[in-house]
């Protein structure tokens, strides 16, 4: 109701998300089946099914669990970068500690989102990290810091 996207166009925002928690996974999809303006392509359970994942057009927006199995997914974030140069990789945990949100934004990830906080941060920080560097390069400092 208070968000708004300022689309100068009337397609969808494409959405990837890749979590190895089913729950979460649900919970997500039911998230934007209630968000105009937005389309999950698909919820991946790891990394590795982004290889072989085909779509026509690729997502705008991939959202990364900061844990994926035993160990930090940050490493995905350039592979998904090499892939689709353009999409901007916002990543979501449970584990909000600042160490891990430098080094998501570090490794290229354009912002970095708790998991409790979905409801009221994740759109917001969609459309900051979908305005800034719009040709996928630079990313500044400060793109995608939302607490």
């Amino acid at each position: 109701m208070s968000t708004s996207h300022e689309e100068s166009h009337s397609s969808p925002i494409r959405v990837l998300s890749i979590d190895d928690n089913p729950v979460f996974r649900a919970a997500i999809r039911r998230f934007f089946d209630r968000q105009p303006g937005f389309v999950l392509l698909d919820t991946l359970a790891d990394g590795e099914a982004v290889a072989v994942l085909s779509v026509e057009v690729p997502p705008q927006v991939v959202l990364l669990d900061l844990h994926i199995g035993s160990h930090l997914s940050l490493d995905l974030i350039q592979v998904l970068q090499q892939k689709w140069s353009a999409c901007k990789v916002i990543v979501l945990t449970f584990d909000d500690r600042p160490g891990y949100r430098e080094a998501a934004l570090r490794a290229g990830a354009a912002g970095f989102v708790s998991k409790l906080s979905v409801a009221t941060e994740l759109i917001p920080a969609m459309i900051t990290a979908l305005q800034t560097s719009p040709s996928g390069g630079n990313r500044d400092d400060h793109a995608g810091e939302q607490r």
